[in-house]
């Protein structure tokens, strides 16, 4: 085979690509050599839930830190938190919106001009704070028409043509390129536009334009580069190298760039990218490669250049990135389920804003951003295989082997080893053999000396050997593992759902290790760590224990009281360099010990660290690692003990696993510290991160005074507010574009607050209504993302000025006026006074009478009053109170009576007992339902009539509630109670009751009734409502049997009280018993009941 047959076919497989790449990054000296070692940059996206269909077509950061957006549906500005849209005030609603926006340019002055597809340019004033058109009159010309000054009204409705490219010169005048009408150069001082029509351009199609820092005009069109030196009249091509330099197809220049050595880089449509140096001298122009060792690719759409001196250069199929000398370092291309890549391929803009932040846009790519000064927090995914991109992973258990090499292990990649600059170098089979043909995870890990290494399992634990043999497999049965860690002499101690259990060196199965009084630890123990003088120490669900060294129980750590962890449930522990102990918990967070439990009272003491310095209700990150600062680091935290200070990591600080698992951990040699997650590994260099020191600027973003907007441009030196303005309204933010829900604001009102008002990013609003008028001074300041104060302070002057009413002339006269008129007014009301003096002791005599006429009718009054609360409104019968105020005397009158004639022998007469008659109503409820309330309450009145028929006066009639009634009735016979009971039962039954529409209702009713006292020979075992518990048991008995009927309980015959009552716990007609109950009933039955 021929070599060039050869090279062909290698070319074909991608080998020799392959080979450039590695050539390339390896000549670079650029770490991304290596991609494991120097993971690509991470990318996140912004304003994903605002960014129209994911489309920005350019980008812009004016001379406040504004960061202006052009999306699919027009122009929007980002203050770090809100989009807000921009709009032209038309009338029409339809051209209100830009459109498609092709160019923006932040001019030096503060206004950002936008070129537009279809409307021609426009212009965002912040002296009004309004985004308007800015029609061009340029000399006659058939296409661009001839248009008003720029103050005239709206342009026509119809298309303009489109404009490419912007850029301001030195002197400030504005350069429009148009594709397909050229040049324009617009004067801002006269108004005045300028067509370059003869100045040499060699295409009308313009689409880039750069002046440089030297004043040459840089100008890219469908037929290449030119350029237009200071104070030249024509523009001069500049040749291109590589294929159409001569006679081929000419290529299209649409990016340029000038980076920081004053060097021009310039991007085709073709996929070339150039670089240009000579300034004013002779051009020395070269071609570029990619990465791959391509001299083209897709088109060049946008060139940006970063604090770095790296060149990014966006294309139409994603990013490259170069080095300041023009040599390729990488290629970040758009792959799906990639962590912190780019989210689509075409790349439309690129811009590094004020804080060195790459900013991208493009299409289904939406906004995204990358902060290249955030190298010392990366994600690291792991390779499936060998040779092989690294790819996000679901990290379960790491360790850090002395020699440097790191164990992962993942959900679905089994074990893998990465070499110290975590690149995959093996795998490690575990078990091929398990009984269900399964995979195992392994869930925990831990060094066990000449190379061994334990690993747990949610069943095993297997133990390898430095040849990754299996050595030892145990099957555990303890639940899923939590943490492993080698003892003295080989012993392997596990933690986990089952608590506490050691595995001897010799051992063939878990034995649990017991606390001091020979019970299991019971729930879950979360992490182990051994101190400094070999004790182990167990964190758990049941909080903190030790070990001593040589024991082999449990002994719980106790706390004196005040000291102790704000929660019981210790999630990590960590001994630090000073042998100091850290510990986290699951809400309380973390803690230090700051004496031990062997001093004298055997209690040990925590500083809980992070409810003082403000962070409550959640956990340190239970990943505790130290760095050789001696700060305290987490996934999610870092605490700095000299500062006594806790910063929170956030994504935009790199921390992108996911959701971080706890107590997945480790240190590498060179001091990286590694945390596990959900989407792969986090290397962090922690020596050298630190908290942000950005001082973002602050602006006003809203202003409204007495409820009515006004300009948020640059204000006055003093802001009035005229007579009658009491209420104003300032919002602002703090233009720090990373992350601004982080920051916090505080403000003041000198002249009005007395302290800093404290508030959220997500009301940034300085309220006042009412001020009283005088000179104010509105002070307001915000903190980083890291929650530092910035330097940069908003201060506002204010003036309000005084209505007439509010002039000292007029408090003056007003004083005066006071003066006088409560002079004159206390002469008019001493002699008032004293006629009032007269006319008052007259009318007290008159009064007096009327009065004691008055107290009379009072009296009368409150009898009937007092007789009308004892009579139930409806009925017309007693109603309970009545029954409470009288009964006592009823009772004790009947009771007195029984006494004399069990004690004196007097006589029993007929009017001797009490009777209690409880009568209700059969179905009431169903005249309410079937005939209404009325017809209901027409029955209960027709009640009293037919109770007063059978009762005589004395007895006593009451509504008892509802539709049942009581009958109290005095000095009848016991015997004489059954006819009562009947002849009653009749008066219901036998007439039927006649409804106020004259329809008639039949009903009947049941009773139950009982006498007092129940036992004659003890008249005073029950009392009266207990009596009453009998009738209403007996009146129950007879709804039970069917109703229409009657029961009564005339007298019971007991041996004693305590029978008595027990008795009449069960029901009347029971079984038999010390207890004789005599009872009637309608219909009768055999006689008396026990």
């Amino acid at each position: 085979m021929s070599s060039h047959v050869l090279w062909l076919a290698l070319c074909r497989f991608g080998l020799v690509q392959g080979l450039l790449t590695v050539l390339c990054a390896l000549a670079a000296g650029w770490p991304g050599a290596t991609l494991a070692a120097s993971p690509a940059p991470l990318i996140e996206s912004v304003g994903t839930d605002v960014i129209a269909r994911d489309v920005v077509a350019a980008l812009a950061q004016d001379r406040h830190g504004f960061l202006w957006v052009a999306t699919g549906d027009g122009l929007v500005r980002h203050d770090g938190i809100e989009f807000r849209a921009q709009e032209l005030p038309d009338s029409d609603p339809a051209r209100r919106s830009v459109g498609w926006v092709r160019a923006l340019l932040p001019a030096r002055d503060g206004r950002l001009w936008v070129g537009t597809e279809s409307q021609g340019l426009a212009v965002h004033d912040p002296a009004s704070g309004r985004l308007k058109r800015w029609p061009i009159a340029v000399d006659a010309e058939p296409s661009m028409g001839q248009v008003a000054a720029p103050d005239a009204p709206n342009a026509p409705a119809r298309a303009l043509p489109q404009i490419q490219a912007l850029a301001e010169d030195i002197d400030g005048a504005i350069w429009v390129g148009y594709r397909g009408e050229g040049l324009v150069r617009i004067d801002l001082s006269t108004g005045a536009a300028r067509r370059l029509d003869d100045a040499g351009l060699p295409d009308g199609r313009v689409e880039a334009l750069l002046f440089g820092r030297n004043g040459v005009l840089w100008v890219g069109t469908w037929r290449g580069l030119s350029r237009r030196l200071p104070g030249a009249e024509r523009v001069e091509a500049v040749p291109l190298p590589g294929p159409g330099a001569a006679d081929g197809p000419a290529r299209t220049v649409q990016a340029l760039l000038e980076d920081a050595q004053g060097r021009i880089w310039a991007g085709t449509r073709e996929g070339d990218l150039l670089l240009v140096d000579g300034g004013r001298g002779p051009l020395r122009t070269q071609r570029l490669v990619d990465g791959l060792g391509r001299s083209h690719g897709a088109p060049v759409t946008s060139l940006a250049q970063a604090r770095d001196g790296t060149v990014w250069v966006g294309r139409a199929n994603g990013i490259d990135l170069h080095a300041a000398d023009g040599r390729p370092l990488a290629s970040l291309r758009h792959e799906p389920g990639q962590v912190g890549g780019l989210a689509a391929d075409e790349v439309t803009s690129l811009i590094v804003d004020r804080a060195g932040w790459v900013w991208i846009g493009g299409i289904g790519l939406g906004l995204q951003r990358h902060n290249p000064a955030n190298r010392d927090i990366t994600l690291v995914g792991i390779a499936p295989a060998l040779g092989q991109r690294p790819r996000e992973v679901d990290v379960r258990g790491l360790l850090v082997r002395p020699d440097g090499q790191v164990w992962v292990s993942t959900l679905d990649e089994g074990v893998s080893v990465l070499d110290a600059d975590l690149r995959l170098s093996r795998r490690v089979n575990v078990d091929p053999g398990t009984p269900t043909g399964a995979r195992e995870t392994v869930v925990a890990l831990a060094e066990a000396g000449a190379g061994s290494t334990w690993l747990a399992t949610g069943t095993r634990l297997i133990l390898l050997d430095a040849a990754g043999q299996v050595r030892r497999s145990v099957v555990h049965g303890a639940g899923l593992v939590h943490a492993l860690r080698v003892g003295p002499g080989g012993t392997l101690w596990v933690g986990a759902q089952g608590g506490l259990h050691r595995l001897d060196a010799d051992a063939t199965a878990l034995a649990a290790v017991l606390r001091s009084d020979g019970v299991p630890l019971g729930g879950d123990v979360y992490v182990l760590a051994e101190a400094p003088d070999r004790s182990l120490w167990v964190g758990g669900l049941q909080g903190l224990h030790q070990v001593q060294p040589g024991g082999a129980r449990l002994l719980p750590v106790l706390a004196a009281e005040g000291h102790g962890l704000g929660s019981p449930v210790v999630i990590d522990l960590l001994f630090d360099a000073q042998g100091v102990l850290w510990v986290d918990t699951a809400v309380a967070g973390l803690h230090r010990m700051t004496e031990g439990p062997d001093g004298p009272d055997g209690r040990a003491r925590f500083d809980r660290v992070s409810q003082r310095l403000g962070i409550v209700g959640k956990p340190f990150g239970s990943n505790l690692l130290q760095d050789r600062r001696g700060r305290i680091w987490t996934h999610l935290h870092v605490h700095d003990p000299q500062a006594d200070r806790i910063d929170t990591l956030t994504a935009v600080d790199g921390v992108r696993i996911g959701n971080g698992r706890f107590r997945v951990k480790g240190v590498l040699p060179d001091g990286r510290l590694l945390f596990g997650g959900t989407k792969g590994l986090l290397a962090v260099r922690a020596e050298a991160w630190d908290r942000s020191t950005d001082q973002p600027p602050l602006v006003v973003t809203s202003l409204r005074i007495h409820g009515q907007p006004q300009v948020t441009g640059p204000l006055p030196a003093v802001l009035k507010l005229a007579s009658g303005e009491r209420d104003l309204a300032v919002e602002f933010a703090a233009l720090d574009l990373s992350e601004s829900r982080r920051l916090r604001y505080r403000y003041r009102l000198e002249g009005h607050d007395d302290d800093w008002l404290d508030t959220r990013a997500d009301l940034r609003v300085a309220s006042y209504g009412n001020l009283w008028p005088g000179d104010y001074l509105l002070r307001v300041q915000a903190t980083n993302r890291s929650g530092v104060w910035s330097a940069q302070e908003l201060a506002i002057r204010l003036r309000v000025e005084p209505s007439w009413w509010q002039t000292w002339a007029f408090g003056v006269v007003a004083v005066l006026l006071v003066l006088a008129a409560a002079s004159l007014a206390w002469q008019l009301r001493t002699r008032a006074l004293r006629l009032r003096h007269d006319e008052l002791e007259a009318l007290v005599r008159q009064r007096t009478a009327a009065l004691e006429t008055m107290s009379h009718e009072l009296q009368q009054r409150s009898a009937a009053l007092e007789a009308a609360s004892l009579v139930d409104p409806l009925t017309g019968l007693h109603n309970r109170r009545y029954l409470t105020e009288q009964i006592d005397a009823l009772v004790a009158q009947a009771i007195r009576r029984h006494d004399n004639h069990r004690l004196h022998g007097t006589p029993l007469g007929e009017d001797a007992d009490l009777v209690f008659f409880l009568v209700d109503i059969d179905h009431f409820k169903e005249v309410n339902d079937q005939h209404g309330h009325a017809a209901g309450d027409a029955v209960l009145r027709q009640m009293r009539a037919r109770l007063q028929q059978v009762f005589r006066a004395g007895d006593h009639l009451v509504r008892w509630g509802g539709e049942e009634f009581l009958v109290v009735a005095v000095g009848t016979s016991r015997a004489g109670a059954e006819l009562l009971a009947e002849r009653t039962r009749a008066a219901v039954a036998d007439r039927p009751f006649v409804l106020d529409d004259g329809s008639v209702l039949s009903k009947t009713c049941s009773i139950g009734y009982a006498c007092l006292p129940l036992a004659p020979v003890w008249p005073r075992a029950l009392d009266w409502q207990q009596v009453l518990n009998v009738a209403d048991a007996a009146l129950y008995a007879v709804k039970g049997s069917g109703r229409d009927g009657w029961m009564g309980v005339i007298q019971a015959e007991t041996p004693s009280v305590e029978d008595l009552q027990a008795r009449l716990r069960l029901p009347l007609d029971g079984p038999p018993g010390p207890v004789v109950l005599t009872l009637r009933r309608r219909p009768p039955t055999a006689g008396p009941q026990a």
